[in-house]
């Protein structure tokens, strides 16, 4: 059997374009997952950077990454899906290789950071398309089973992205930036041979955007936007924060970072769609809330022992937690957008999380040179983080206006355009 060959009608996990945009998620996430994982650790300890200078960094991709997102957005649903997607991957493959020129030949820290700089815009434009793939080619109630099989194939790609990249480290840093642009092109052919479009282009000819629209006065999709945003704030030190703790106060190895990153992309490809299965009765807003609980418990008994077993123990229950929060939060966002401003609504969406989840960098990582040598204080207050924003959640949950939105009216997926 093809891996691409069509489902059967209905079968929102077998539909081709899940197949394909999981495809491409699986080798994107396989080649960026160790540069995510790894930059952190190249600049504190090659380039000696402080702390506070890289969360500044990764809110600086975001900031950059706004526009991108609104017009990227704004044009996805203009001139079409695919048109988008096929421009998008040897733009990525040209900035990696750039970046591993720059990291080999020891160029300066300030054309490193640059480039690196101006890689995430590109990738938000990428998600957002690949979500309305997907939002445009299957049913309301088939949605959540297709996003979680796209985020299985994302992690698997992480279990062995951030390990490889971590052995990779140890021969030299410019490997590791070597594979995302080898992976973008691999996913390139994917796009050009599989993906056909999913709704005819608004206007073919001009891409010229005169106005970028936020959906003011949808107040129910800003709200909970704005509230699944801060739960991105919340879970955020799940990342370049947590590599800094481990690698600074435990003296956690490149290798051993990529295990227990591993280990989290392992736990999602098992568990998701039991986890679905488990929470399949629970509302949206309850699943994210209860995630953020999941969160909240691990990140705090993360500061009780610096056992490198007891922390791959931990991640791996943490990982339930996402595996309950994340595919509601895609899910729902499409859910509550119309059907011809998908881009635009999921491209604000990307504003939203894009700017406050590097601020829980920012913010991480300012404060952990003070509380490095006081865990409980430092994963203490991430813990009350988590589980404020998970008591909003719920409680904005509680609203009927929201449950009519996000409880929807099934219907038949879009046809490819021809």
């Amino acid at each position: 059997m093809s891996l691409f060959k069509p489902g059967a009608e209905g079968k929102d996990r077998l539909n081709i374009f899940v197949k394909a945009i999981s495809t491409t998620e699986f080798i994107r996430t396989f080649g960026r997952s160790a540069a995510w994982v790894i930059i952190p650790l190249y600049l504190a300890d090659i380039r000696h950077i402080s702390f506070i200078v890289i969360g500044l960094l990764f809110f600086l991709t975001s900031v950059i990454s706004l526009p991108f997102s609104l017009y990227g957005g704004r044009i996805i649903d203009r001139i079409g899906r695919r048109r988008v997607v096929l421009v998008l991957p040897p733009i990525v493959f040209t900035l990696f290789l750039s970046l591993t020129f720059a990291i080999q030949f020891s160029s300066p820290t300030i054309v490193v950071e640059t480039i690196y700089l101006f890689i995430a815009p590109f990738g938000s434009v990428q998600a957002i398309a690949d979500n309305v793939i997907i939002t445009d080619t299957t049913t309301i109630t088939g949605r959540i089973e297709a996003f979680s099989i796209i985020r299985i194939a994302g992690n698997v790609g992480f279990a062995f992205g951030p390990a490889i990249g971590g052995f990779l480290a140890g021969i030299s840093y410019a490997l590791v930036f070597l594979a995302p642009a080898i992976a973008s092109i691999l996913e390139w052919f994917v796009y050009i041979f599989v993906v056909k479009e999913t709704k005819a282009a608004i206007d073919k000819d001009s891409v010229i955007l005169r106005k970028i629209r936020f959906p003011w006065n949808d107040k129910i999709f800003m709200g909970w936007s704005l509230l699944i945003a801060a739960s991105f704030f919340a879970v955020g030190q799940w990342g370049p924060t947590l590599t800094l703790f481990l690698s600074t106060d435990y003296l956690f190895t490149a290798y051993q970072i990529g295990v227990m990153y591993a280990i989290n992309g392992i736990v999602v490809a098992i568990f998701q769609l039991p986890v679905n299965r488990l929470v399949s009765k629970l509302s949206e807003p309850n699943r994210i809330s209860l995630g953020l609980i999941f969160y909240a418990v691990t990140f705090l008994l993360i500061s009780f022992s610096s056992n490198f077993y007891f922390i791959l123990i931990d991640i791996a229950f943490l990982t339930i937690g996402e595996n309950i929060s994340t595919p509601p939060i895609t899910s729902s966002i499409g859910k509550m957008a119309p059907s011809d401003k998908r881009g635009q609504y999921y491209g604000v969406f990307q504003v939203f999380s894009s700017t406050l989840s590097p601020l829980a960098i920012v913010f991480g990582t300012s404060i952990l040179p003070f509380f490095l040598k006081m865990p409980v204080i430092f994963w203490g207050i991430i813990f009350a983080i988590n589980i404020s924003v998970a008591f909003f959640i719920f409680f904005y949950g509680t609203g009927n206006r929201l449950k009519q939105r996000l409880a929807g009216e099934d219907s038949l997926p879009m046809q490819p355009a021809s």
